[in-house]
């Protein structure tokens, strides 16, 4: 897989590497390979986003994770509780380590990685009934309904914030009791 090691590239070359993995499996849905290397390439794809705060870096790394997220093989084992609160933060889920610099687009492919993970992985499902992520989303929902603003970007945020909201609602029934 030919994103393993790419924490180790510089930041020109990881973007380049992120690009072209991202424009050659933009269709696919499986990855054949062994659970370890699996391991490695999502540990590597996150430690670029936990290296950089540049844009198009964070979004082509998140891009990646988006593109690996729609292969449930592994998921379970893969994903740590660690790139599920980088990506909260990411998404501005997280209100208390959010940004307000961070990019819409950043946003937008967080939360798209976020909604992929939510819907594929009980191990994430796990991990958004120990970090407030409802009572996060419901701040979330009801921030951007009283901001007022709306333009595109925002307006496409919001769809998947509430996306994210409806899967943890569905496939996390006891959260359901904390929604009401």
């Amino acid at each position: 897989m030919e994103l393993v090691g790419v924490d180790k590239k510089s930041d020109k070359e990881a973007e380049n590497l992120l690009k072209q993995f991202s424009l050659k499996n933009v269709q696919a849905t499986k990855f054949e390979m062994k659970l370890e290397d699996r391991k490695r390439v999502w540990k590597d794809v996150f430690s670029v986003l936990g290296r950089s705060d540049l844009v198009l870096l964070q979004f082509e790394a998140l891009n990646c994770a988006r593109i690996l997220s729609r292969d449930k093989s592994g998921l379970n084992e893969t994903i740590s509780e660690e790139m599920v609160n980088t990506l909260m933060k990411l998404s501005g889920i997280d209100a208390q380590t959010a940004s307000q610099e961070t990019a819409d687009k950043v946003v937008l492919e967080s939360l798209k990685v976020f909604s992929n993970l939510l819907h594929q992985s009980c191990v994430v499902q796990s991990y958004c009934t120990k970090n407030g992520f409802l009572s996060k989303i419901l701040t979330k929902v009801t921030n951007h309904s009283r901001s007022g603003k709306q333009n595109k970007s925002k307006a496409e945020i919001f769809v998947l914030v509430v996306r994210s909201f409806f899967l943890s609602y569905v496939f996390v029934p006891f959260l359901r009791d904390d929604g009401r």
